[in-house]
């Protein structure tokens, strides 16, 4: 794996260093918030993340967790083949989020 780059599972890649996730199709810039947040994810690749640490990462004190929801929702419409059943971004009830770098192919439309 090329410096500044991560795998995130179902064929994507988060380029850090641009800021652009790759795989299906042309590579795609991030908006700021979902780019900090697959940022976090990734520093924890494979385990999860509290939903308070998220919060704290990308917004500090200033968002809540209705915001966050939001913005898991657009990736996942990124990322997954079905959103509705995700297994790259996963939820882990009560706890957080989650990105499983493991899942293969797949992936969703592209962005």
């Amino acid at each position: 794996m090329e410096a500044g780059r991560v795998s995130l599972g179902g064929d994507w890649e988060l380029d850090l260093e641009r800021g652009t996730l790759e795989g299906h199709g042309p590579p795609v810039i991030l908006p700021r918030v979902e780019f900090l947040l697959l940022r976090r994810l990734a520093a924890d690749l494979g385990r999860p993340v509290a939903t308070a640490a998220l919060l704290d990462y990308v917004w500090g004190d200033g968002l809540g967790r209705r915001e966050l929801y939001v913005y898991v929702h657009r990736l996942r419409a990124r990322l997954e083949e079905d959103p509705r059943r995700p297994r790259i971004l996963v939820g882990v009830r009560g706890y957080g989020y989650l990105l499983d770098a493991e899942t293969k192919g797949g992936g969703g439309a592209p962005p």
